[in-house]
């Protein structure tokens, strides 16, 4: 297997991401430092990083509803409350796939493969993740047809995307799918309209749904 893949299937980082740790120097096999891209790693070797023997794991995932007001993060010089301050212990070398933001709320789904977080993380594979956003206010049809066919905000296009509306009231809530989610995307987008969100809950990511689960809950998924 190659050494980059090898270093990802361990729950270490990407593939690239490994490209980087070999060439710097950081991967140590069978005692000595190796820099070879191209390395094929077999049963017998012993690779190392951070002075810790690297072992492939068997892929999992999960699926953790992140409440609001808590960070996607490892560390936060704030001080700030992050996922793993809800996580159990056991899942403190996981990844989180994708982001959602500080005061957003639901489906963040954490694994311990490089391989699979690149995976789903890749805009090139559109994966749809679905939104319910609560606006403040009635979003005009004119700006809704504007925002489903893609908008461009202070220089940055943002792509077409599908609205439902479900309830309109002085707080109206709507349904949104993206494939690629820029930094906050959605509350840029409706902000620029006027419609500041006061709530942003991811429902599912890819075939993969919140459901009944409760904030600071997390499941183990099939995959």
């Amino acid at each position: 297997m190659r050494l980059n893949k090898y270093i990802a299937r361990a729950g270490i980082c990407s593939r690239r991401a490994a490209d980087e740790l070999i060439k710097e120097g950081l991967i140590i096999i069978n005692g000595q430092v190796s820099t070879d891209l191209s390395y094929q790693v077999s049963e017998t070797d012993k690779v190392e990083y951070n002075q810790k023997i690297l072992t492939i794991k068997k892929a999992s995932l999960y699926a953790f509803h992140k409440p609001k007001n808590c960070l996607t993060t490892k560390f936060d010089p704030e001080g700030r409350t992050i996922i793993y301050d809800l996580l159990p212990k056991e899942l403190e070398n996981y990844s989180p796939i994708g982001r959602l933001d500080y005061n957003s709320e639901g489906l963040l789904l954490l694994t311990n493969d490089g391989e699979l977080k690149r995976y789903y993380e890749l805009p090139k594979n559109k994966i749809l993740r679905t939104y319910k956003v609560r606006i403040f206010g009635k979003l005009l049809d004119s700006d809704k047809k504007q925002i489903e066919a893609g908008v461009t905000i202070d220089g940055i296009k943002y792509q077409k995307q599908k609205l439902k509306i479900t309830q309109i009231a002085t707080n109206s809530w709507l349904e949104t799918s993206l494939s690629e989610g820029k930094n906050r995307e959605i509350r840029n987008i409706f902000s620029y309209f006027d419609h500041p969100v006061s709530r942003l809950i991811r429902i599912s990511f890819g075939k993969f749904k919140l459901g009944n689960l409760a904030p600071g809950q997390i499941k183990e998924l099939d995959i």
